[in-house]
């Protein structure tokens, strides 16, 4: 989740059901991985937002977050993160996606994805989950 310097629980470093319950939610259109990703954990921990926002894009989702408008539920392997905003993380669980790296099989050998993937898998079955 990104907070807006200003905005009155960008203080808070990890948001309890109380915080989110006074909160607006920003959220991308339905079909969005992210926006799927963070609702169903919402759920499942039975965090309630007392507002939800949708918005057609990423883009618009960070800058209606920092025009003050809410919280922006965000990935943030995808955006460069603005220097007017923050982290701010749900207290007691995180949220994970799962990104997917495809090549033809027939070019596993060449230099560029022999490279990727030796970096890549170590990497990855160092992630901590959780």
């Amino acid at each position: 989740m990104l907070s807006e310097h200003k905005h009155p629980f960008a203080p808070v470093e990890r948001i309890d059901r109380l915080t989110i319950s006074k909160s607006t939610l920003l959220m991308r259109e339905q079909g969005s991985e992210t926006r799927d990703l963070v609702l169903t954990q919402m759920q499942r921990h039975r965090y309630v937002p007392g507002r939800t926002i949708e918005v057609s894009s990423r883009d618009g989702v960070l800058q209606a977050s920092m025009a003050g408008m809410g919280l922006a539920a965000v990935s943030l392997d995808e955006i460069d993160l603005p220097s007017s905003m923050r982290i701010v993380r749900f207290k007691g669980f995180r949220v994970f996606g799962v990104l997917h790296a495809v090549y033809l099989r027939r070019r596993a050998e060449t230099r560029l994805i022999s490279q990727f993937m030796r970096t890549v898998l170590p990497a990855a079955s160092s992630v901590q989950r959780g």
